[in-house]
């Protein structure tokens, strides 16, 4: 038998974040369902924030408490998607609340139900751990956070993953056995991809890759037997007559069940 309760927890589940928690200030029957609410979607539309040139200070002050107070006082307990994204102009501000990524420590170790988790130029985040608790994670994002070291992610069942930063990050993805989809935005990935996706990430079945310089891909004997779509977009990359563009052939060799191949290359002359 349903409860009303039980009514509730799912109408208030299915609202926008924004009406969920403008329900909860005029009804205490969805105040608890709000600290239970499924989809985190932290930016400055969801929380309103249309500035102009003289508010950002304000706003970006606004942002930063804003989220800190839910997440704090959030249960963790059935969310499914944690969204962060961060305005560029709010990045730079001092007050930023995520300084080392321990802050979504508690979020993250209670949201036991997560399937998806995106961060977007969180700048101050350092260190970012995923708990081995999160059983149900299978999406990972993490795109323009500036300084951030490391990725370390423990969730045993992450199954796609995409990543837009620098070169020198660490990634530690967890088990790669179970990677299926992977994007990537950094130096070098196409060499990567190349070299040590086939013994890493055998079972990738849908591989992209943005970079904005030369790419090179050596013919090598290793193989991504399931990779079935392959993207490259070579962004920026400078004219170079005598380059070998053609080297990016060894993918075909490389993937014997590939389906489809997208090459896009974005040329600029200097």
């Amino acid at each position: 038998m349903v409860c009303m309760q039980d009514i509730l927890h799912l109408i208030h589940s299915l609202m926008p974040m924004r009406d969920a928690a403008r329900a909860a200030c005029v009804s205490r029957s969805f105040l608890h369902p709000w600290i239970c609410h499924p989809n985190l979607n932290f930016s400055k539309y969801t929380l309103g924030l249309n500035e102009n040139a003289c508010q950002k200070d304000e706003s970006a002050r606004f942002f930063y408490i804003k989220v800190d107070h839910i997440l704090k006082k959030h249960s963790g307990i059935g969310v499914k998607k944690l969204k962060i994204q961060i305005n560029s102009d709010y990045s730079a501000n001092k007050g930023l609340v995520f300084s080392t990524g321990d802050e979504l420590g508690f979020p993250l170790s209670h949201s036991l139900a997560l399937e998806q988790l995106e961060l977007r130029n969180c700048d101050r985040i350092v260190f970012l751990k995923v708990p081995r608790l999160l059983q149900r994670l299978n999406y990972l994002e993490v795109r323009g956070c500036a300084k951030l070291k490391v990725i370390h992610n423990e969730a045993p069942n992450v199954s796609s993953f995409v990543f837009g930063g620098d070169s020198t990050v660490q990634l530690s993805v967890g088990e790669t056995l179970q990677m299926k989809s992977l994007t990537m935005d950094r130096y070098g990935s196409v060499s990567y991809a190349r070299a040590e996706l086939p013994s890493s990430m055998p079972n990738l079945e849908a591989l992209t890759i943005y970079t904005f310089k030369r790419a090179y891909a050596p013919m090598l004997c290793s193989k991504l037997l399931f990779l079935r779509h392959l993207s490259i977009a070579l962004i920026g990359a400078p004219v170079y007559p005598t380059y070998d563009y053609l080297s990016l052939a060894s993918f075909f060799y490389a993937a014997p069940s590939l389906e489809t191949f997208n090459l896009n290359v974005s040329c600029h002359s200097y």
